[in-house]
């Protein structure tokens, strides 16, 4: 009997269900509209400079001259998909001094453009003699120092040049050229252009020295390299050395006053076992500079490098 009951109460309920909801699959519409799209497709600025679409990064880089005002540009054209429309709409006057933010919306869905001015740019960004010597460049000055051995025959020295994107260096990358006496590297792009001046300094004992783990000053990471780069711009007889070139005896030191080493490690150090894993190159020519130190030269050790100090036995 129980279970004949059991039976009646699911047909019951099943009805109950049918009556209830006969039709959900019909009304279940939404009334969201995600099927447009919202591309810009084309930017236009003051009737001449044209906009680089990319649409992976959803970005625009508009090039100008490279002395050019973009506190006020007008937007002069603007294009985007069928049926989407934009922020910003032609005529439209904007600050470009900074990134502007076009909004591309078409229905429920939209995508936001990031739009960069670029200026022209004439920048020499490295300077190698040799594929050996790394020059230090005075970015404001336009000046580039090259300290070689004075064994080296400077009358016949091979450049090795980096330039900014797009940018041509004459004398060229590659040709011989005697540097006896200072030397003008002009460089060029579009309506930017610069002329560098490279000097040349011949010398085996430098009075100070900038010691790094990288091999060259131009490998050092930005906060090390704008450090090592004040010091050779504004102390006499001072160069970049690595601390491989410690352990190797490459440089002669008989006539060096001071050393400084700057370690920055992003993430920071807060215990020995750290500073050893990221600086195993000093580690190394600990040997070389406990001897360098108990013979009378100056350490400047800061930020992270004050490690070193202990492992000198300074402290």
């Amino acid at each position: 009997m129980k279970s004949i009951l059991n039976k009646l109460n699911l047909l019951v309920l099943g009805t109950v269900l049918l009556l209830t909801f006969p039709g959900c699959s019909d009304d279940n519409t939404s009334d969201l509209k995600l099927d447009g799209d919202t591309w810009l497709t084309a930017l236009e600025l003051n009737d001449t400079y044209t906009g680089v679409i990319d649409r992976t990064n959803k970005t625009v880089t508009v090039a100008v001259p490279e002395v050019y005002d973009t506190d006020a540009m007008k937007v002069t054209g603007i294009e985007v998909s069928e049926g989407a429309e934009a922020s910003v709409k032609a005529g439209d006057v904007l600050n470009f001094s900074f990134p502007q933010v076009i909004k591309v919306t078409n229905g429920n869905v939209f995508l936001d453009y990031t739009v960069n001015i670029k200026h022209d740019e004439a920048r020499i960004l490295s300077f190698k003699l040799n594929d050996a010597y790394a020059g230090v460049i005075d970015q404001t000055k336009r000046t580039i120092t090259v300290r070689v051995p004075s064994s080296v025959n400077i009358k016949n020295m091979v450049p090795i040049i980096t330039t900014s994107t797009g940018a041509t260096v004459m004398p060229a990358s590659g040709q011989a050229i005697d540097f006896s006496n200072p030397v003008e590297f002009t460089v060029s792009y579009n309506t930017a252009s610069a002329v560098y001046t490279v000097t040349v300094i011949p010398t085996d004992a430098p009075s100070a020295v900038y010691v790094g783990l990288a091999a060259t000053l131009n490998e050092l990471n930005p906060e090390e390299k704008e450090a090592a780069t004040w010091m050779l711009n504004n102390i006499a007889n001072s160069q970049y050395i690595s601390f491989e070139d410690v352990q190797a005896g490459r440089v002669d030191l008989s006539e060096c006053e001071i050393m400084w080493w700057h370690l920055h490690i992003d993430g920071g150090i807060d215990n020995m076992d750290k500073f050893e894993k990221a600086a195993p190159a000093a580690i190394n020519a600990l040997v070389k500079m406990k001897d360098l130190y108990n013979n009378g030269m100056n350490l400047l050790l800061t930020r992270y490098a004050t490690y070193y100090a202990a492992k000198l036995g300074a402290t």
